[in-house]
């Protein structure tokens, strides 16, 4: 990073809200155009570009870039953009069982209240880490570099914690397995 990107990024981590505004400024457009050549969805583009500004201010004590602010946004974009697509792929899924299972018919609506609740305890037993970092994996959608990032982590301690949490929960379900 140079000096001045270094100055923002200090002055940013402070709460200066003006330098993520300068930096949104800046960027903004470059992004959306970016993440659209991937989503092909300037609305889901626009919104990968807002989500990431959303989590900069939301991290702003803990940001630690080391290569340019543009590349660091442009690579995050990147990022943003596949799991979107992941998760477009995820919910067109869904949208298909739902059509072919009428409501309430499906085999998972049919036993589904027992297990949920099953699988509500077991989680409940869960060290706190490893719950949150389960919840964000499996029931966001995240990534574990995200999740890493999210919870000021490494992605080690990430996958640590959800193989922790998995084999704890797979001891817990194994009726239900």
């Amino acid at each position: 990073m140079n000096g001045t990107e270094d100055e923002l990024i200090e002055r940013l981590s402070n709460g200066d809200s003006s330098a993520l505004r300068y930096l949104f400024d800046l960027h903004y457009l470059g992004l959306c155009r970016y993440a659209f050549t991937y989503l092909k969805d300037m609305d889901e583009a626009e919104d990968v570009v807002q989500g990431l500004f959303v989590d900069i201010w939301e991290k702003r004590s803990s940001l630690n870039i080391n290569q340019s602010v543009k590349q660091y946004f442009y690579k995050a974009v990147y990022f943003r953009c596949i799991n979107a697509q992941e998760h477009k792929q995820v919910r067109k899924k869904y949208a298909e069982q739902e059509a072919f299972f009428p409501a309430g018919n499906s085999p998972t609506e049919q036993d589904g209240e027992e297990k949920r609740l099953a699988i509500q305890k077991a989680l409940e037993k869960l060290p706190e880490k490893c719950k949150q970092v389960f919840v964000l994996s499996r029931f966001e959608e995240m990534k574990y570099v995200e999740i890493a990032d999210k919870m000021g982590i490494s992605k080690n301690t990430v996958e640590n914690h959800m193989g922790k949490a998995l084999r704890l929960l797979r001891a817990e379900l194994k009726h239900l397995i």
